[in-house]
């Protein structure tokens, strides 16, 4: 990485206070070499070193850019989508050919790991063991997706490829180019050097924008003490299952981190009511909802309320906003706007969801102490992302305890 580094500031990245390092936690990252203020400029990447989607087609050819775009829009999708993931594949297939280009770059993509430990490159049998649907199925979605691409270009990989064509280095090359991936004002590009930036949610200190003259620029956003890891903001709330997605590791004690439970049972009674049954379209197929540390989706505590209050109250209490021409859930959002909340009703959400907590820690906790009996990379990345997830769940079991206790006591308490 040291000599990546070392191209990389010949070739006309400007940088400045920082030093190639590693922490215990994260590996190898850039750590500040001095004190830095808000609003120091630390990396500025010229437009001529930054990879993107004109150099792509620029460095393949013609004939190869021209058989993977076809291929894509067979395949469909929305504008948007189909221009991030033409991308990808073009940048993955590079990374493939990069012994072969004549290309400036060549010591960034030699810089590159040859391996990614992400979910997409896991066997069935770890997939399995992950058994986590939210996830699980996301990948196995976008595996499917990406052999697919493979299948429709093996021959043309093939014939400019040669051994480079297989089916493990394309996967595992779009893997790695995923993870370092940046979006641009809608451009997606790869930049030398920034690219050795972690990111820690809800801890940076850094973001990057478009700068004078074409540049990727990188600014602090907070002070930086010397010696303090430079933590670069990768745009949005990340929880672990993105983390784990698309850049292949999970962050520990992540607040953004959320946990999919399903749906307790009292709510399903629900399904057989057609007047309330749209109070459980957020919950697709599968029927669950999401948690975070200290908060619960809206929808999900008013299926609880209508249904522990007895269905027939509940569309009675609906009954006046649904004949004034209101939809289901705006009818059930003025009605507890308007109502008091019966106190009982909300001991009893309360209750339902700490229930829902204990026994998803109970089936996690079982499946983290199975994986991590394993002792393999992906065994050791899914333990972690089950301990982060039953962590979410005890911080949300505590809050709900403190609620339930207020509750009692006739103070005010309301579920976040």
């Amino acid at each position: 990485m040291s000599t990546v580094l070392a191209w990389a500031r010949r070739a006309g990245v400007e940088s400045y206070g920082l030093h190639l390092g590693v922490s215990e936690a994260r590996g190898r990252g850039l750590f500040a070499t001095e004190a830095l203020p808000v609003g120091t400029r630390l990396v500025a990447v010229p437009p001529e070193l930054l990879y993107t989607d004109e150099r792509a087609k620029a460095a393949l050819g013609d004939e190869l850019v021209g058989h993977i775009e076809e291929s894509l829009r067979r395949l469909g999708g929305d504008e948007e989508e189909h221009l991030y993931e033409a991308w990808m594949v073009l940048a993955a297939v590079t990374l493939l050919h990069q012994r072969q280009l004549e290309d400036d770059l060549a010591p960034f993509w030699e810089g590159f790991p040859r391996e990614s430990e992400a979910p997409l490159t896991w066997s069935e049998d770890d997939l399995a063991l992950l058994d986590y649907p939210k996830a699980s199925e996301a990948v196995r979605s976008t595996t499917q997706w990406l052999r697919t691409i493979f299948l429709e270009l093996w021959g043309t990989l093939k014939q400019h490829l040669g051994n480079d064509a297989s089916w493990g280095m394309f996967l595992h090359a779009y893997c790695v180019v995923q993870s370092r991936a940046l979006n641009l004002e809608g451009t997606f590009v790869l930049a030398p050097l920034v690219d050795m930036f972690n990111y820690v949610p809800g801890a940076t200190n850094a973001d990057f924008q478009a700068g004078e003259n074409g540049k990727l620029e990188v600014w602090s956003t907070a002070p930086i003490a010397p010696d303090e890891e430079v933590l670069l903001d990768y745009g949005g709330r990340r929880s672990n299952d993105d983390l784990l997605l698309h850049y292949g590791f999970v962050s520990p004690d992540n607040p953004y981190d959320t946990v999919s439970l399903p749906l307790p049972q009292c709510a399903l009674a629900l399904e057989g009511e057609s007047a309330l049954r749209e109070l459980l379209s957020f919950a697709g197929p599968e029927l669950a909802f999401t948690v975070a540390r200290t908060g619960v989706d809206l929808r999900v505590k008013r299926c609880l309320r209508v249904a522990l209050m007895g269905l027939e109250r509940g569309k009675e209490a609906l009954d006046k906003h649904l004949a004034a021409g209101s939809s289901l859930l705006q009818a059930l959002a003025f009605s507890f706007m308007a109502e008091p909340q019966d106190s009982a009703i909300e001991l009893l959400v309360i209750q339902e969801l700490r229930h829902a907590c204990s026994v998803g820690l109970q089936a996690w906790g079982y499946k983290a102490q199975q994986i991590a009996e394993r002792g393999e990379a992906a065994g050791s990345l899914m333990s972690l992302f089950y301990k982060e997830k039953q962590g979410v769940l005890q911080e949300l079991q505590g809050f709900l305890n403190a609620l339930e206790d207020a509750q009692r006591a006739g103070e005010p308490a309301a579920i976040s």
